[in-house]
């Protein structure tokens, strides 16, 4: 599993789309490709790695693959190790596995193989219109700052900024988690990569997915404790978040508007016992509200309660605000 690739802050302007954009599209609708079709596809590619693979185009890197822009609607995501051995086969994904996930922007439309194996990907640009901001601290900046300085980001830029974006982007992401849920067949899980926040980007008013969603026989559900981890918990792969005073009123509204859109789309509260120490750190240490375990675990009972015996969605978000607003003080 990939953990994942940081977008960087470079706006990206809108508008404009090259000619390998316009023959993949053509292609995406075509059944059969010619050879023709191919080779125009794969010479593009191949002089696009051979050339433009340069840090003026590289959007975000992250431990196995880089991120290179196209145009304003593709990109190519590329191993950072790749062999100079020419590409000799194409794949096109004309059938998302994943199309009724409204912010998710992982999957390739395209897949590119030379001989040596390395898979070179097409993926739908994340954002076309402006910046771009990843969760957490991007790898981007951990690489060249100091960890105090690092830290004083996340404080003082991240968790402000986030903590400012409207509910309905969390509603949609959490509605993109409970599809995902309801995947789950035949003994197999889907989810996100939560491990790395840089995997979800605020483009614009929305949260975007941009990594891989990986599948396991494992029995996983996409939790409200996952979001809390990306958003409240892990600063980036390296650093976990700590405590402090200053920051319990933005962390306290961030915590209630991804809650609440876990309420609205059902997802558990947590899976196991990794989740239930993510929350229960969240509001026994970092906001200082369930000042106990018994507190911690009225409010979660709390809330099942809500969910379980509440099949309207608004009403369901109405109790749960209501509760966390009157009862637990959030």
């Amino acid at each position: 599993m990939d953990l994942g690739v940081s977008y960087n802050f470079s706006p990206q302007f809108s508008g404009y789309k090259s000619v390998f954009s316009k023959n993949l599209d053509k292609a995406l609708k075509k059944t059969d490709l010619s050879q023709t079709d191919c080779g125009e596809l794969i010479s593009y590619v191949q002089t696009f790695i051979d050339k433009k693979t340069r840090a003026n185009r590289r959007l975000g890197r992250g431990f196995h693959n880089s991120v290179y822009k196209i145009d304003d609607k593709y990109v190519l995501k590329m191993p950072n190790k790749i062999s100079e051995s020419d590409i000799c086969a194409i794949r096109l994904n004309r059938k998302s596995k994943f199309s009724k996930l409204k912010n998710y922007f992982g999957e390739s439309v395209a897949e590119f193989l030379n001989s040596s194996g390395d898979n070179i990907k097409i993926l739908r640009n994340v954002y076309s219109k402006g910046e771009v901001v990843p969760a957490g601290i991007p790898s981007k900046i951990s690489e060249i700052m100091t960890q105090d300085a690092a830290v004083k980001y996340y404080n003082e830029k991240y968790l402000p900024l986030f903590a400012s974006i409207g509910q309905r982007a969390f509603d949609k992401l959490a509605k993109d988690c409970a599809q995902l849920n309801k995947k789950c067949k035949n003994g197999v899980s889907y989810a996100f990569d939560y491990i790395n926040p840089n995997n979800f980007v605020l483009a614009g008013k929305t949260i975007r997915s941009v990594d891989d969603i990986y599948e396991t026989k494992d029995y996983v559900r996409n939790c409200t404790s996952d979001l809390i981890n990306v958003f409240l918990m892990n600063m980036n792969i390296d650093f976990y978040a700590q405590y402090s005073p200053k920051l319990i009123n933005v962390r306290s509204l961030l915590a209630k508007k991804i809650i609440l859109a876990g309420v609205r789309y059902e997802l558990p509260l947590y899976d196991g016992a990794d989740g239930r120490y993510s929350m229960k750190m969240l509001f026994e240490l970092f906001l200082e509200k369930c000042r106990h375990g018994s507190e911690f675990d009225d409010m979660i009972k709390s809330l099942k309660t809500i969910m379980k015996e509440n099949n309207n969605p608004k009403q369901r978000v109405a109790l749960a605000k209501e509760y966390l607003e009157e009862v637990v003080g959030l």
